[in-house]
């Protein structure tokens, strides 16, 4: 899943944006394109994997789209 934390040049952080939820991917995948990100503005990306025991431990990214140029 991805969230918008912070917009703008500063980064004014957010707190209460809606998370997107992303598509259970095939065990064989190893990567995955997030597409349509807006650019300066910055996100928290969390993975979690599964597996046939259950749900492994969240891991969280804030990174930020840098704008063209």
């Amino acid at each position: 899943m991805y969230q918008v934390i912070g917009v703008g040049d500063c980064n004014d952080t957010l707190s209460s944006m809606p998370q997107t939820s992303l598509p259970q991917l095939p065990h064989d995948v190893d990567n995955y394109i997030l597409t349509d990100l807006t650019a300066w503005t910055k996100y928290r990306i969390t993975v979690q994997a599964v597996n046939v025991v259950g749900l492994g431990q969240e891991t969280s990214s804030d990174v930020i789209m840098r704008g063209a140029g």
